[in-house]
């Protein structure tokens, strides 16, 4: 059965969010990690702009700040879990990269051929130093913390009556390079502001 892909994500979305995962993060990375992937299928210029044939996905954490290792495991045990993945034809590989350890954001960046940065739960860095590199290097950036898409980062998952909710900061997220289309636009809450 061949159902359009917006679709799947409107079921995706109606499923309710179970218990937080972690206390900044309002929906599970279980229920992200498979909504991520839904909503790069809807990034027009994506594919055009993977460093490679793979789409890399590099998740930036604290080794210091205990959610933030245990939001990057969660990643990891939900990709290894999901396996085999892949968005607009390409194959999926996640990478992660401690902030504390990555003084050059965009050179790593370059070096690593990253698409897509997943921004885990941080604390005591500036979310600047992210987006800025972001940008600087059209890397579509994405968080499970809601209130990071409005400092910022193009796109994240909140909670809106015990749903997930996709939320879009489309200046952002034409800075770093995406185009997303109206059918997503429309199960989103946009936010059209610059930060």
């Amino acid at each position: 059965m061949n159902r359009p892909r917006w679709l799947l994500l409107a079921a995706l979305l109606t499923g309710s969010a179970r218990a937080l995962a972690a206390q900044e993060m309002a929906v599970p990375v279980d229920v992200q990690i498979p909504l991520l992937y839904k909503i790069l299928t809807f990034d027009r210029k994506l594919g055009a702009r993977a460093a490679g044939d793979d789409i890399v996905i590099a998740i930036l954490y604290q080794e210091t700040f205990r959610t933030s290792v245990t939001a990057r495991n969660q990643v990891q045990e939900t990709t290894k879990r999901i396996g085999g993945t892949s968005i607009l034809g390409h194959p999926v590989n996640w990478m992660w990269l401690e902030l504390g350890q990555v003084t050059d954001l965009e050179a790593a960046f370059v070096k690593y051929g990253v698409d897509v940065i997943y921004v885990a739960p941080i604390r005591g860095v500036g979310l600047d130093r992210i987006t800025t590199a972001a940008r600087g290097k059209q890397v579509t950036s994405f968080t499970g913390v809601p209130e990071f898409v409005d400092r910022g980062i193009a796109v994240g998952i909140g909670l809106k009556r015990e749903r997930a909710q996709i939320l879009i900061n489309l200046v952002a997220a034409r800075a770093e390079g995406a185009e997303f289309g109206a059918q997503l636009l429309n199960l989103a809450r946009v936010i059209e502001t610059a930060p």
